[in-house]
């Protein structure tokens, strides 16, 4: 596809044609803000909308013809040369393009867009707006004695919510925003996850990866007096279909869906990816297990096999020897029993279509050598190889390849 040379807020970074500006500064580590737009899912516009969902065992009506999914338009952007400021999840990059991601306009633009989509979802913002630094412990006492229904620190995401980065980064300290405690209670009868449509601010990203990625279209949203939504298409998560893969979860910027191993716990980065994905987070390569074995599930099995390659080279070495820890960090477990993650890889290994492994586009002229030819020697060959353009050289002490027999 090529890549482009662009300037972001005074750095050059190189992306590759068609890709946007925010995924291009997501690459080079430039924070730009954003609720609706995700580097894995398709754009907001694209969801349809449902005749009714289900919220706590309750039925929500869509209003008929209705519209109302909109941009967050917190990704405001200004390219040097042209008037008005541009949505930097859909402006795509261009060979010379200079970009500003910050500035006394762009920041008065998010805060009003911001304040916005707080007060229409009514969304618990007491926290958000409060200018207090540092800010109050996570499940603390109050030095302003605010009741706990309209505390952000009582989400169970807290301190690492999205939702607070972003309201940080643009700075709406201050401000006032009314805000009515709901009455709707969260929608409970989930093993893992419960969902509260009360923190829901309508980005429809649990929508969205929950009928992209996953496959499976469990929740969907309506539009109901301007505003999304968001519901299961059933009475229950299992009636919907729900796999309990947690992929909602994972990807929800608010804490409306909770893994429920999380309430009433202060979470790092860290242990929110350990507890909501434990299997990718055993596997000491770190493979996307779930997106495999989706597709394994719907008898794709060269896409499974080709996100297992990302980073394993030989899968059915790996689906025959590997002791599985995966397997027993598994939240199927939690259900019945655990998904057996090596069978499926050995399976998909065995009868897929052996992917075209493509030649690496250019040498780089250096060579590397590499003691050991077990599975991690022949890996790190393979890698340098075909990723890098490395020239590689294996050294083993043993007659035959292979690492010592077990």
């Amino acid at each position: 596809m090529g890549t482009v040379n662009i300037v972001i807020d005074g750095r050059k970074v190189s992306a590759r044609n068609g890709t946007s500006i925010l995924d291009a500064a997501n690459q080079a580590n430039i924070y730009i803000p954003s609720l609706c737009s995700h580097s894995l899912l398709s754009p907001i516009d694209d969801v349809k909308t449902e005749d009714f969902v289900y919220q706590a065992g309750q039925i929500v009506k869509g209003d008929k013809d209705a519209s109302c999914v909109r941009h967050c338009d917190l990704c405001l952007v200004r390219i040097n040369g042209e008037k008005g400021l541009v949505r930097a999840c859909e402006t795509e990059v261009e060979e010379g393009l200079v970009v500003t991601t910050n500035d006394d306009e762009i920041r008065k633009e998010r805060q009003k867009n911001l304040t916005k989509i707080l007060r229409d979802y009514n969304h618990p913002n007491i926290c958000l707006t409060c200018d207090r630094d540092p800010r109050c412990s996570p499940f603390g006492v109050c030095v302003r004695s605010v009741n706990v229904p309209k505390r952000c620190v009582a989400c169970p995401t807290y301190p690492d919510c999205e939702l607070l980065e972003i309201t940080d980064h643009i700075g709406i300290q201050g401000i006032t925003i009314p805000y009515n405690p709901y009455e709707l209670k969260p929608m409970e009868g989930n093993p893992l996850f419960e969902f509260d449509a009360a923190l829901c601010v309508g980005c429809l990203r649990c929508v969205r990866v929950c009928q992209d990625i996953r496959g499976i279209h469990a929740l969907g949203y309506v539009c109901q007096e301007g505003k999304i939504a968001v519901g299961t298409r059933s009475e229950t998560f299992e009636g919907s279909g729900c796999r309990f893969c947690l992929g909602c979860v994972e990807i929800c910027p608010t804490g409306a869906m909770t893994d429920l191993r999380q309430k009433f716990k202060s979470l790092t980065s860290k242990d929110e990816k350990k507890e909501i994905v434990p299997c990718v987070d055993a596997c000491p390569l770190h493979i996307d297990i779930p997106r495999y074995v989706y597709y394994a599930s719907r008898g794709e099995y060269g896409k499974a096999l080709k996100v297992i390659k990302e980073k394993l080279p030989f899968p059915l070495l790996c689906g025959t020897v590997c002791t599985h820890p995966c397997e027993e960090s598994c939240r199927r477990g939690d259900l019945d029993e655990p998904v057996s993650i090596r069978a499926i890889k050995r399976f998909v290994a065995e009868y897929a279509d052996v992917i075209d492994e493509k030649p690496p586009r250019g040498k780089t002229g250096k060579r590397v050598a590499i003691i050991g030819s077990g599975p991690a020697g022949l890996a790190a060959a393979y890698f340098l190889a075909k990723r890098g353009g490395h020239g590689v050289t294996i050294f083993e002490a043993l007659p035959q390849p292979g690492g010592v027999p077990m």
